[in-house]
């Protein structure tokens, strides 16, 4: 079966919001650093353009000192989440996005 340019458009779309609603409910529940927002574009998109970078405490990410956050949420923060990347700290929304974007229904003909 043959999905509409439409539908799928329209699927797209639900599961950007789906992820942009799961990684603000995660910083609200201190789960993700609020600079896990520069990830996330306006659409729900994730921008994957500086993964490599350092995730610094000002300037969205990108100054001052590196941040320290507790991304596996055990309690503690271990050597690695003294200085970690964007790519990091994608991977932690993963672990958080992923399964409110299964949750979006399909659409119809997949």
């Amino acid at each position: 079966m043959r999905i509409a340019i439409a539908d799928a458009r329209d699927y797209f779309t639900r599961v950007g919001q789906a992820r942009k609603t799961a990684v603000e409910r995660a910083i609200r529940d201190h789960r993700l650093p609020a600079v896990a927002m520069a990830l996330i574009r306006a659409d729900g998109s994730v921008d994957l353009s500086f993964l490599d970078e350092v995730v610094r405490t000002r300037d969205h990410g990108h100054a001052g000192p590196p941040l320290r956050f507790d991304l596996d949420g055990d309690g503690q923060i271990s050597a690695g989440e003294r200085r970690f990347t964007f790519d990091d700290l994608y991977k932690a929304t993963t672990k958080i996005t992923e399964p409110a974007a299964a949750r979006v229904p399909q659409p119809a003909g997949t």
